[in-house]
């Protein structure tokens, strides 16, 4: 049986909505799941990436300060691998609250909804570490965090920008190559 258009379409729509809401969920698990690593667990994690980072810059630029960085200089490299680490993670949740809230209304003012959604979550991600032996909260994260999750939002508006300008290109022509045939 042959599904129509419109019902292509709608099963398209939920599928990606149904999507993107577990993915949004998901991702505030693994933000959540961070905070409430111990103190030194959280410092091992952030540790290894740093080994990973000194690694990778070593094949670049083995000569580099950040390869053979110790002490302070290791210690700065730490803090800026974790802030980045931060970073990274709420833009990437930025992109998909924005993408899931879109997904249900493209209405302008349902931006304001990811927005808060970003700027709430690390408040909350923070004070999690208050309840976490070794962990505290820290304004600088907060910022930190909503900081990479409206570059995230602004990241997911100009690709589906892009992707929509793409589109309505591709059907201009097609409209365009239709007029001419008829």
């Amino acid at each position: 049986m042959e599904l129509k258009g419109s019902k292509k379409k709608a099963i398209f729509q939920w599928t990606l909505r149904i999507f993107l809401t577990v993915a949004c969920v998901g991702m505030l698990g693994f933000i959540f799941s961070n905070s409430l690593k111990t103190g030194e667990k959280s410092a091992k994690q952030s540790s290894v990436m740093v080994e990973v980072v000194q690694e990778v810059v070593s094949v670049i630029a083995p000569n580099s300060s950040i390869a053979n960085a110790t002490g302070e200089a290791y210690d700065r490299l730490h803090t800026w691998v974790r802030a980045l680490a931060h970073f990274a993670e709420f833009a990437f949740f930025g992109t998909l609250l924005t993408w899931c809230v879109l997904s249900y209304t493209w209405k302008k003012e349902a931006l304001w909804l990811s927005l808060v959604g970003v700027c709430a979550v690390p408040f909350v991600d923070e004070t999690l570490q208050f309840f976490v032996a070794d962990r505290g909260a820290e304004f600088h994260d907060v910022c930190v965090d909503a900081a990479g999750g409206i570059c995230g939002m602004l990241f997911a508006v100009v690709i589906l920008l892009i992707v929509f300008s793409i589109y309505a290109r591709r059907r201009e022509k097609i409209r365009r190559r239709v007029e001419k045939i008829q």
